[in-house]
């Protein structure tokens, strides 16, 4: 509940998406196959999709280059347009 999404909010204010010490936890954390509904993805209303988390995509420690909508590395220059944007 809340006091998990403390802790994330602290974890990704104290090792920003990108540095050195966020790159070092990445690699020091077991990574998982498995993904948690509202930690790690929520699902759009309007397009039933899932969405991936800020806190799911820092987790896999590097920008995908597809313009995620919850992206935590918006300084890699990615051109962001909406769904079936031409």
């Amino acid at each position: 509940g809340q006091a998990a999404h403390s802790v994330i909010q602290a974890v990704m204010a104290d090792k920003p998406a990108g540095s050195q010490a966020h790159g070092q936890w990445v690699a020091d954390t077991p990574q998982s196959d498995h993904v948690y509904p509202g930690f790690d993805f929520t699902i759009d209303p309007r397009t039933g999709y899932r969405v991936m988390t800020a806190w799911y995509l820092y987790r896999r420690g590097f920008c995908c280059g597809n313009g995620c909508r919850n992206c935590p590395y918006p300084d890699q220059g990615i051109d962001v347009r909406p769904v079936g944007a031409a």
